[in-house]
């Protein structure tokens, strides 16, 4: 299975906006927006954006949060579950080396299997085959996973900009990582005796 890292393992805004107020006295207006990326906000253009985007995964500020409460526990439920985890993130590359430290230092499972990705989405697309489900926060990559990638159920913690997906089906978004948790173990389950558990990513 594949997890995503910034909102997803950890809350990512607290570096956004430490790199934004660093670089332009200014915090990130993450909510002021129906997506980060698109930078409608002209107080944020495209270029200062990309240059947060780019402190908030230097290893200083990737080393000033911890993990989402509850977000370690449930993920060694899934693990011991049977499924190898897979983080994806839309880090920059060279944030690989600081990102899998930062796992293990929280004893995150399968701390070494990370994925820097340019595009997440052509990422997720080479391994569409080998995808039990998905653990993000995005809205294009929860929708994308189901309906090009035919993946039947993906999981989410609910913020304010993915709450318009309550009522999508099979889209499961919880308040905390302990019920996002149980909710994996009754939709998904165990994973199948004998099956190798690479395939059960």
């Amino acid at each position: 299975m594949v997890v995503d890292i910034d909102n997803t393992v950890h809350e990512s805004d607290i570096t956004m906006n430490r790199a934004s107020m660093e670089l332009f006295n200014s915090p990130f207006r993450w909510c002021q927006q129906n997506e980060w990326y698109k930078f409608s906000d002209d107080k944020m253009p495209l270029e200062h954006g990309l240059q947060v985007f780019n402190r908030m995964h230097d290893r200083d500020m990737i080393f000033m949060t911890a993990p989402y409460v509850g977000s370690i526990e449930g993920l060694q439920t899934i693990a011991s579950a049977g499924y190898e985890i897979r983080y994806y993130t839309d880090r920059k590359l060279d944030a690989h080396s600081a990102t899998v430290d930062w796992l293990t230092e929280y004893g995150l499972p399968f701390a070494d299997q990370v994925k820097c990705c340019k595009d997440k989405r052509a990422a997720l697309r080479e391994i569409k085959d080998e995808i039990v489900t998905v653990i993000d926060d995005r809205v294009r990559t929860l929708l994308f996973v189901q309906y090009e990638l035919g993946v039947e159920k993906v999981f989410s913690l609910k913020h304010p900009y993915n709450r318009n997906l309550t009522d999508a089906p099979n889209v499961f978004l919880k308040e905390t990582w302990r019920e996002l948790a149980e909710t994996f173990m009754l939709e998904i389950g165990a994973s199948r005796v004998g099956t190798p558990q690479a395939a059960q990513s």
